[in-house]
């Protein structure tokens, strides 16, 4: 998550979009006094207390010096709701609020091979992890894209990009922004996961539980199942 003064815009970090290479990509050109959340040396700004920034920022003001110290973050992926109740006024009508999304089921493969990687299951099998793990302890409410981006069902974010069209919708989000130039995107995480499409991991089971899981960003976002 970005909250940025110097362009005014926030970036909603999502699940599985590419978001780290965004947010590095977006974080590149921000301000000294811009907010980057994360907990790497990427994120030179990053702040543990952000939800006191309404305050904090009147402060710094007040007396004429940054007010951002150095520290490690993990509120970077709150979602809009979050953000848009602690920085609230001006910055919720006049900042340009970001977001990038991508086909739940495609993701939702993501997930797998990504937990799989951090040792945070032992499943071999994308099906059986799904049956057995994800649907069973609400793992997936996390991944939700709508919960990013809807408060009360109405959806807050000015510029929805989409991980199908990453690199083109990136540009356009550059051009918004007004930079001269655009960052590149470094894909860190990218690796994890096999060559294929998604759809070749699904039995019709898992299908229809991704389809029950995920019914509001499918009907939201205009996603549907699709194969080869």
């Amino acid at each position: 998550m970005i909250i940025s003064d110097t362009h005014q815009f926030l970036y909603i970090k999502t699940r599985k979009t590419a978001g780290t290479s965004i947010q590095t990509a977006l974080g590149s050109c921000c301000g000294a006094d811009d907010y980057i959340a994360g907990n790497s040396a990427l994120h030179q700004n990053s702040w543990n207390r952000w939800w006191e920034y309404p305050i904090a920022r009147a402060q710094s003001a007040m007396l004429g010096r940054n007010f951002w110290p150095h520290a490690r973050k993990y509120s970077k992926h709150a979602t809009i709701s979050d953000v848009m109740s602690v920085i609230g006024g001006t910055c919720q009508e006049s900042y340009l609020k970001i977001a990038f999304i991508r086909n739940p089921f495609d993701l939702v493969v993501s997930r797998f091979f990504w937990d799989g990687y951090k040792q945070r299951h032992d499943h071999s099998s994308f099906t059986s992890w799904v049956e057995q793990d994800y649907c069973q302890d609400d793992q997936w409410r996390a991944d939700l894209l709508h919960s990013y981006t809807h408060i009360n069902n109405v959806c807050h974010i000015d510029f929805i990009g989409r991980y199908e069209n990453l690199n083109q919708d990136y540009h356009k989000l550059c051009e918004l922004l007004g930079f001269s130039s655009y960052p590149g995107l470094s894909f860190q995480k990218a690796g994890f996961r096999p060559n294929g499409h998604y759809s070749t991991f699904y039995t019709p089971q898992s299908r229809a539980i991704i389809e029950r899981l995920f019914s509001d960003d499918l009907r939201l976002f205009d996603y549907r199942f699709e194969s080869l």
